[in-house]
């Protein structure tokens, strides 16, 4: 099924706990970063994700913040979201900060572990790397 996604320039409102509130940070507000915005048949906001370039590193990008409400989780909307933002990146490298308990998920997208595990916000994280050009 494809789905629309709105671009937005101003962040949406995040948390790891999944209800779309936590503050926003200086990334979120930089304006060279991307958000992308699934919302439902109503209108509300039902999961999030930014994109953005690492001005330290050539070419490479980032995903994160990447949250799917509750009650929304299980229609692959969060898998829809990852694809366009890999689309956004075209062929430059993407690295993620994800959720350890997710590390499987994200591999069907071609990412691969590139580092040791991590606690961000008490919830235990890890370093992903997907690189197109070997």
């Amino acid at each position: 099924m494809e789905r629309d996604f709105t671009i937005a320039t101003v962040p949406a409102r995040y948390a790891d706990k999944g209800d779309l509130t936590a503050e926003i940070d200086d990334v979120d507000a930089d304006p060279g970063t991307t958000h992308l915005l699934a919302r439902g048949s109503g209108g509300e906001l039902v999961a999030t994700l930014r994109v953005f370039a690492d001005d330290a590193a050539d070419g490479l990008m980032h995903v994160g913040r990447v949250c799917t409400a509750p009650s929304w989780r299980g229609r692959g909307i969060a898998a829809d979201l990852i694809r366009r933002a890999l689309e956004l990146c075209g062929d430059r490298p993407v690295e993620i900060g994800a959720q350890a308990h997710l590390e499987r998920w994200y591999e069907q997208f071609g990412f691969v572990r590139c580092g040791q595990d991590y606690i961000d916000g008490r919830i235990p994280h890890l370093p992903m790397r997907r690189d197109l050009l070997g």
